[in-house]
């Protein structure tokens, strides 16, 4: 019975027919397509994606987006876990973190957690706004997009490379 009433709605034109793709948390990544955490949503453990990324809620974890983007809008929350990606505009809370990014930067009225250890950025580049009492320290590095998210392992002094680069030394 209900799809003869169906199949009248749609002839008559008041239902349309959609055919729905099953729900996937990565599709393929396209131009300007962003994975964005709601300001009513909290995820905890963090993820992986090939997207740019734009936090309007909470993350608790890590976020690995080695050739993305990672947006902290002012009413985002990132804590306790690890940031890989070639871009980070830090304007929300932050706390906790080691951020690993070719270059960051500071939005005015980015924020710390105050709970929270200091985030630790590790960096190639840096652009900052102004800012109040932010609880961060700052470490200038090469940007290694690999999958280890070892600060000993990335601890790779942009300095050192310099004066290699600069004296020919190999």
């Amino acid at each position: 019975m209900t799809s003869m009433i169906k199949k009248l709605l749609l002839k008559i034109g008041v239902l349309e027919e959609v055919n729905v793709a099953p729900l996937s948390l990565e599709p393929d990544r396209r131009e300007g397509d962003t994975f964005v955490v709601l300001s009513s949503e909290t995820l905890s453990g963090g993820f992986e994606t090939d997207r740019d990324v734009e936090i309007r809620g909470t993350v608790k974890g890590h976020i690995y987006t080695p050739n993305g983007r990672v947006l902290l809008t002012a009413e985002g929350t990132v804590s306790g876990g690890t940031i890989c990606a070639r871009e980070v505009i830090w304007e929300g809370a932050m706390g906790g973190n080691i951020v690993h990014c070719s270059h960051v930067t500071i939005v005015a009225g980015a924020k710390s957690i105050p709970e929270m250890d200091a985030s630790h950025l590790h960096h190639e580049s840096m652009a900052i706004g102004k800012i109040g009492g932010l609880d961060v320290s700052f470490d200038r590095q090469a940007y290694l997009p690999d999958r280890t998210l070892d600060i000993e392992l990335q601890a790779k002094s942009v300095l050192d490379e310099t004066r290699r680069d600069f004296l020919h030394v190999g």
